[in-house]
């Protein structure tokens, strides 16, 4: 088995624990998470086109990313796949919650929202932020930690929903 400078013990124990990427890093192919998203993405976009060409361009940039994709997931092994899509999903994490946490809740306040409110989409907006799972003794725990994160951040959402 071929090792890779970032194939260390360290990120294998969390790409392996991590509750979206561990079944890939166990053998699922990325191919499998290429076709459930583009499948129902070309079902729904279907019928927003205003013409032919405008469709036919759309689907046709959609399957040549389908494709790439497809061809990397054939290409690297399915450790390294998950290894990358675990840094994909941090990194999203990362920047989704900054911007949530430091760009939402000002813009709220800025609109008139309670307190409350602006504090829900904060403290949502922070949950987002990786961190506490890299810590050795809290990383057993990762799953957990991520279902809470779900927990939370719906239930902040729902805050702002019903607070309208």
């Amino acid at each position: 088995m071929e090792r890779y400078e970032y194939d260390t013990p360290d990120i294998t124990q969390q790409v392996n624990g991590h509750l979206f990427t561990g079944p890939f890093y166990r053998g699922w192919n990325l191919a499998r998470l290429v076709l459930w998203f583009y499948v129902p993405w070309v079902a729904l976009n279907l019928f927003p086109y205003t013409g032919a060409l405008d469709l036919a361009l759309s689907l046709g940039w959609g399957a040549f990313w389908v494709w790439c994709l497809y061809y990397l997931s054939k290409t690297i092994p399915p450790r390294i796949q998950a290894i990358g899509l675990w840094i994909a999903v941090k990194a999203t994490g990362l920047i989704a919650g900054f911007i949530v946490a430091m760009a939402g809740a000002p813009s709220l306040w800025k609109q008139g929202a309670t307190p409350a409110q602006v504090w829900a989409i904060f403290i949502g907006g922070l949950m987002m932020i990786p961190g506490p799972e890299f810590f050795p003794k809290i990383q057993p725990y990762q799953k957990w930690l991520t279902v809470g994160r779900l927990v939370v951040g719906a239930t902040c959402v729902g805050y702002l929903l019903m607070s309208e």
